[in-house]
């Protein structure tokens, strides 16, 4: 009809282009009816505003660094159907801002097939974006647009985490880089942060579902020497790790950014070699025994819910905090090991 009209008049028609249509993961049509139609409905969630326009930017067209994948109902690439979505999240390729975006655009690369939403891309998009957004230097401009930026995400997530925990929660106001850095990292939403975070705010729970579990595949650890207590190798784990908690006092606040430089992160390999030189009376393998202490601790911390490593964990906490977590812990291991079925891997592990 436009060219109809161009002709009509003895005008010369531009060339015309349009993105493709978008459609259902069923192939059925979008409606406005059914899902977020809106972008209120995205901000209420918690996603943020530089993924939600990489998403879209995405939508329907062929970035050149992004896997091309066709979906079972014939559409093409839409937001993200690489493999930077659920199914791996090893492609940070598509992670771009709106300059990013520009800069590279090709209008060749414009599907010409139905493009489908893949949301799974959204989450991952928002987790990368958070990212990038706080791990601004902080010595950057306090006037730039990136620090404003990385103050309000700082600023909504401790007002997120004092809502849910109380004023406790604003002690880690000093922390909150690393709150976001390393817990927040299984964290979809900077709303997504308060479950993500709840242990270091609440004594996990070592009596539930998920700590039993991981105390189970904990006594019934394949490799254990042959007569080795294990009960009494969790004991001391637990014991040997408060104490090299006790000499980190006070020093968090002259520790690095850099969690690798972290002499925090020391503590678990110079508990695992204590360990290994006392042997405690068995011929214990470095390899079962790191296993083994990685998992008491995180049984200790986190009550078994996966998450960061413990020496990142420390990092946030404090030392203190954290000493004080695995001497409850520790009063809390007989009871808890009572309640789990003895091995049968031959190995010795009636709580004393």
């Amino acid at each position: 009809k436009h060219l109809a009209l161009f002709d009509a008049l003895g005008a010369n028609p531009p060339h015309f282009a349009h993105l493709p249509l978008l459609i259902n993961p069923d192939g059925s049509k979008l409606s406005k009816r059914t899902g977020d139609a809106h972008v209120q409905a995205y901000i209420d969630k918690g996603y943020e505003p530089e993924a939600v326009l990489n998403f879209v930017g995405l939508m329907g067209y062929n970035h050149q660094n992004a896997p091309v994948s066709s979906s079972a109902s014939g559409a093409g690439v839409g937001a993200g159907a690489g493999k930077g979505g659920a199914s791996g999240e090893e492609d940070h390729s598509e992670v771009m801002d709106l300059e990013a975006l520009i800069r590279g655009f090709d209008i060749s690369r414009i599907a010409r097939s139905r493009a489908s939403p893949f949301f799974p891309k959204l989450d991952f998009l928002n987790r990368q974006h958070i990212r990038q957004i706080t791990s601004v230097p902080d010595d950057a401009d306090d006037d730039s647009a990136q620090q404003k930026r990385k103050n309000e995400v700082i600023d909504r997530a401790r007002s997120e985490l004092v809502a849910a925990f109380g004023p406790g929660a604003d002690l880690l106001r000093d922390k909150m880089v690393e709150v976001l850095l390393t817990i927040g990292e299984r964290a979809t939403t900077v709303k997504d942060l308060v479950e993500e975070a709840r242990f270091l705010f609440e004594t996990p729970d070592w009596t539930a579902e998920p700590a039993q579990k991981l105390l189970r595949s904990i006594v019934t650890q394949k490799n254990v020497p042959a007569g080795a207590d294990v009960h009494a190798a969790m004991r001391l784990i637990l014991d040997r790790y408060t104490h090299e908690l006790s000499g980190l006092k006070g020093k968090e606040d002259n520790t690095s950014s850099n969690q690798s430089e972290d002499p925090m992160t020391r503590v678990v390999p110079a508990v695992l070699e204590t360990l290994s030189a006392g042997n405690e009376g068995a011929n214990w393998k470095a390899k079962v025994l790191s296993t083994l202490a990685k998992k008491t601790l995180r049984w200790a911390v986190s009550g078994g819910k996966p998450g960061p490593a413990v020496a990142d964990v420390i990092g946030v906490m404090g030392a203190e905090a954290m000493q004080s977590r695995l001497q409850t812990a520790r009063g809390a291991l007989d009871a808890s090991l009572s309640q789990v079925d003895p091995p049968s891997n031959g190995s010795t592990a009636k709580a004393q």
